[in-house]
């Protein structure tokens, strides 16, 4: 054994590609540890207890493929040599020599290992910011708790495996499938490592905990209940189910390392079943002449598909194909059954095709170019290997046929994989009974992800010829390969179109808006991807066969790789340094912050959408009112990024004057007395393309728009979300701490209501839906007119959607409820409209009356993202996959338009028109906690006391698996970011309130503070809600309300 393991070990002390790939893994820890955080928050360390034991649980997932790697390379050494004769007849004893290699492999993934870990160890010195707060054992825990068990058990599973099947392609297939299968059923299981996660029951933690070969569940089960501080600094208690776990492995390991030796035969594997008497048998056929040609193309035709024949059989007739494949089925089963069922909390999702498109595009490109780097090289040195590459050199087949052959054959490959996944995701669709399926979407995925993955074993194949060596030319291949086709080089910081050359398909497909403004993008990206590998690959064959040398032809593709690559670097906007520029505003302008400023009461504007081209234009008239007791003589405004000025004009009286476009502050020559006006014109266009990109709430496209339009406005006064946000960044450009939230005790701001004049355009084929009362609607030249008013103030505060809108409109109790959306989503129009009538009625009654004739919900295409739902003046904004066009009906019936429609409709009341509080600390104590509180009772007028009880112990579950990971405040102090306080912990503490003073108390402290605080009264703050509540509530129950809402339960 000794003897083994010290060759084993010496064998790859003597190559520098190993210290090389020790030194890369130290470079990538350092990177990582310095440069990002898997943090889910700014306030847990990168370099705490927690944050280190949850990067070498995502270190351990990365550690499967180490081992397999060290796997294939240590225990196949003789087969790769074509020794394996020789070694069987050596005098070997099996245990000492088996185990002397696992211990090498064993030993080598774990340098590697801690490389790793090392690397994110130096890279705290680095760091100013936590000088003095190193401790060792924050490293060596996780490592010897986590990353030892964990290698010893993936040298085990994989060294029975090598031992037994005598193929190095299944145990990297292996590999693959232990990852996939892990991560699917940590998904299932409620695992916190999987960001889709949702809370999961006690049991299920247990189980998951128990259950969990990496031991990373138990982690969290031990955290979930610890706080901030704890998470910082405690470390993990070997004990409970943590070390059931650890040691329930570490004895799992052992009994497969055991068995693998016991079954183990020191023996010479037979390839044959054949009797040995049949080949004594002499042929007794005649023998003809065949008389064939040897050049010619139809020659090298006849070769080139009898290689791609003969390759394609080689690899789907192997046993590592059939694991391949089924893993495969297996994975993306999982993964569409996770994406209809969308968990305990949404409902089930229609089986439609847009559904696993995208599922197709997030999930397969990633699996592909895994594919493409396991069968190239296996491919490439498949006759080296085999021992027959000589006699394929003594034939007349050129070698340019031979890697045409790989080439076809490799992507005929991904063809049949991605047929695969289709084909699955059609036997779903007839599963769940939805028959309508978009063949176009479909086969469109064989461009956009068939076609890069082309690109990508292109490349891996002409490096393979281009370095002879066999282990450097793989990691090459590989790196270069992820570079350019992966989110590894994105996440690199290598972004640009010339540099992502094989990357996939980066859109999404809508059923709305089909596909978006990516595929010109790509279409370029793809051109410029093939132009360089044909110009690599005939590079490659002229090299190496002389007699082919053509300088025109390399000529020729270099000139059109260079005209594709100049194109596309001509189409990338350029940029300036945006931090730089914000840096820059926030050092001039900063002074301006607490300063007073000119108040917008109008705005009379002109918006014209052009969808197909994904633009539209705007041109605005401000009234601005010196609403301060001070004159001003200086105004500051400000330009949202993504915007491009036209024009601004300031205008008071007769005084007229054309600002430059870069201007940020605008000096009065006739200062603006209190309550003097002026005039504020302003013309701008944004637009967007494959190549800048888009921002969610700010991209036109060609059906289902949503443009949040006032966030995109001319603003006046200092913005404080310019301010650069991450705190190394500010440091590093000497900038003091970014402006604070605004204290609960701050002196109240006036409100910023508006009266809005809004006429939108947009094609002829498609509706509008703005805020406030439609007045008039029109056409005129091809285009359609859409004119909006508010009939009294609103916050400023406006969006609108377009798209060809089917509508449905009935009237109740004198207010209209209309409901625009797309024709091939009608199934859940009824039922919306039934819940907003009585949510509609709910709040009514209990809050006050309804301020607008009537009421709009619009569905906007899924290419926007980061709401379900979200609520303007008279209008509420809906996203087709999550409302519109989701299965009410399916397992567990979850009735997500009951929760929405009282959600939304509430901030009609709460946030979007009548009690608007200024941005500062508790104000979504009067926004989101009080429309989830809405939505709890409509739940428990409509559906129950039953479905109370479940929706308040989710939303507690959210609020405790969120709460250690943020500093916690009181609610009546909560900072808009704590998402978890104000919606989870808010709804749970104003179902106590409920439970404590009743139902029609709370209600009743809500009409009062309504009545009080709605506009033009002054604004609210969160100290005037608890001021209601201990009005309308008996004195006994008062140090209970504070505990609900100004105590931090520990």
């Amino acid at each position: 054994m000794k003897a083994t393991f010290t060759f084993e070990v010496h064998s790859y002390l003597r190559k520098p590609g190993f210290y090389l790939s020790l030194a890369l893994a130290l470079l990538i820890g350092y990177f990582i540890g310095s440069q990002l955080t898997f943090s889910p928050s700014r306030e847990l360390t990168r370099y705490g207890s927690y944050a280190l034991t949850h990067l070498t649980g995502l270190f351990n997932l990365a550690g499967i493929f180490i081992t397999a790697f060290f796997s294939a390379q240590v225990f196949f050494r003789e087969k790769d040599a074509n020794l394996e004769t020789v070694l069987y007849a050596l005098p070997l004893r099996k245990v000492p020599f088996l185990m002397g290699r696992f211990t090498a492999v064993f030993l080598l993934s774990a340098l590697l290992m801690l490389s790793l870990s090392t690397g994110v160890l130096l890279s705290q010195f680095t760091q100013t910011e936590y000088n003095g707060t190193f401790q060792w054992t924050y490293y060596a825990q996780p490592f010897f708790l986590f990353s030892v068990p964990n290698l010893f058990l993936y040298v085990a599973l994989l060294s029975g495996v090598a031992w037994f099947s005598s193929r190095k392609l299944i145990v990297y297939m292996v590999a693959l499938l232990l990852y996939m299968t892990y991560l699917v059923v940590m998904l299932y299981a409620g695992s916190p490592l999987m960001s889709a996660a949702l809370p999961a029951s006690e049991q299920a933690q247990y189980g998951a905990a128990l259950l969990d070969p990496l031991g990373l569940s138990a982690f969290y089960q031990q955290t979930n209940h610890w706080n901030l501080v704890q998470k910082n600094s405690q470390l993990l208690q070997l004990s409970g189910v943590l070390l059931l776990n650890r040691c329930g492995y570490l004895l799992f390991s052992g009994l497969v390392i055991g068995f693998s030796l016991l079954r183990y035969r020191f023996q010479i594997p037979t390839k044959s079943r054949r009797s040995p008497t049949s080949s004594a048998h002499s042929f007794q056929g005649q023998y003809r002449l065949l008389t064939g040609f040897a050049q010619g193309i139809a020659y090298h035709y006849s070769v080139l598909i009898s290689e791609v024949r003969l390759s394609l059989l080689w690899i789907i007739r192997s046993i590592p194909f059939a694991v391949l494949a089924l893993s495969l089925v297996f994975y993306m089963a999982m993964e569409y059954y996770g994406t209809l069922d969308q968990g305990i909390r949404l409902p089930e999702r229609y089986a439609t095709t847009a559904v696993f498109v995208n599922r197709i595009l997030a999930n397969v490109p990633g699996l592909q170019v895994c594919i493409v780097l396991f069968y190239s090289h296996e491919l490439f040195y498949r006759s080296r290997n085999e021992g027959f590459s000589l006699l394929e050199r003594s034939t007349p087949a050129e070698q340019v046929t031979q890697l045409v052959a790989q080439w076809l054959s490799l992507s005929l490959l991904h063809v049949l994989m991605l047929t695969l996944v289709i084909g699955v995701a059609l036997v779903f669709q007839w599963v769940y009974q939805y028959p309508t399926v978009d063949w176009s979407a479909y086969a469109a995925l064989y461009a956009f992800i068939g076609l890069p993955v082309s690109i990508s074993s292109g490349l891996a194949l002409c490096l393979y010829w281009l370095i002879p060596q066999k282990g450097l030319s793989l990691l090459v291949a590989t790196v270069v390969v992820l570079l350019v086709s992966t989110s590894l080089g994105k996440f690199l910081g290598l972004t640009h179109p010339l540099i992502r050359l094989a990357a996939p398909y980066s859109g999404r497909y809508s059923e709305m808006n089909g596909w978006d403004a990516y595929v010109e993008s790509f279409s370029w990206r793809l051109a410029y991807g093939w132009s360089v590998v044909l110009l690599l690959l005939t590079f490659t064959v002229q090299r190496r066969s002389p007699h082919l040398r053509s300088i025109p032809v390399l000529v020729l593709l270099l000139v059109g790789s260079l005209t594709l690559g100049l194109t596309i670097h001509a189409k990338v906007p350029k940029r300036g340094d945006r931090l730089a520029e914000r840096q820059w505003y926030e050092q001039q302008f900063r002074r301006f912050r607490d300063q007073p400023k000119p108040r917008v009461t109008d705005i009379r504007t002109q918006v014209d959408l052009f969808p197909e081209q994904h633009r539209y234009r705007v041109r605005g008239t401000y009234q601005l009112v010196n609403q301060s007791s001070q004159t001003l003589d200086q105004v500051l405004w400000t330009l949202p990024e993504g915007i491009e000025l036209d024009s601004l004009v300031w205008v008071r009286g007769q005084l007229r004057k054309v600002l430059p476009h870069q201007t940020h502050l605008i000096r009065l020559a006739k200062p603006l007395r209190p309550g003097d006006t002026a005039q504020l014109h302003f013309s701008f266009h944004s637009g967007w393309n494959g190549f800048s990109g888009h921002e969610s709430f700010n991209a036109i496209v060609q059906n289902g728009t949503f443009l949040r339009l006032s966030n995109y406005f001319p603003q006046i006064g200092y913005q404080t979300d310019v301010e650069i946000s991450s705190p190394k960044e500010r440091r590093n450009r000497g900038l003091d701490p970014a402006s604070p939230l605004r204290p609960l005790e701050a002196p109240r701001n006036p409100t910023d209501f508006i009266r809005l004049d809004m006429l939108v355009s947009t094609s002829a084929a498609q509706t509008v839906v703005g805020v406030g009362s439609l007045v008039g609607q029109w056409t005129q030249q091809d285009r359609r007119y859409f004119h909006f008013q508010t009939p009294t103030p609103v916050p400023f505060r406006f969006a609108v959607s377009s798209a060809q809108y089917q509508l449905r409109r009935v009237n109740h109790r004198g207010t209209r409820i209309e409901v625009y959306y797309d024709p091939k989503h009608p199934e859940n129009v009824n039922h919306l409209i039934q819940r907003t009538q009585r949510a509609l009625d709910y709040c009514q009654r209990e809050f006050g009356p309804y301020p607008f004739p009537v009421i709009r919900f619009a569905e906007v295409s899924s290419f926007t993202s980061g709401f379900a739902g979200t609520a303007y003046p008279a209008s509420i904004f809906m996203t087709e996959d999550l409302l519109f066009h989701a299965n009410l009906a399916g397992d567990r019936q979850q009735d997500v338009i009951n929760e929405l429609a009282a959600h939304e409709l509430s901030h009609q009341w709460w946030g979007a028109n009548q009690l608007v509080p200024d941005e500062r600390e508790g104000s979504k104590l009067l926004t989101e906690t009080l429309a989830m509180y809405t939505e709890l009772m409509l739940v428990k007028h409509t559906l129950g006391y039953e479905k109370v009880l479940e929706h308040v112990a989710l939303h507690r579950a959210i609020y405790e698996q969120e709460r250690g990971f943020t500093t916690e405040e009181p609610l009546y102090r909560v900072k808009p970011e704590n998402d978890h306080l104000h919606y989870s912990k808010g709804l749970v503490a104003m179902y106590q309130l409920s439970e404590l003073i009743g139902e029609k108390r709370v209600n009743q402290a809500l009409r009062r503070l309504l009545a009080a605080h709605a506009y033009p009264n002054a604004a609210p703050v969160s100290t005037d809600l608890l001021d209601e509540l201990y009005r309308v509530s008996p004195p006994a129950t008062h140090p209970k309300i504070d505990a609900l809402f100004k105590q931090v339960q520990r």
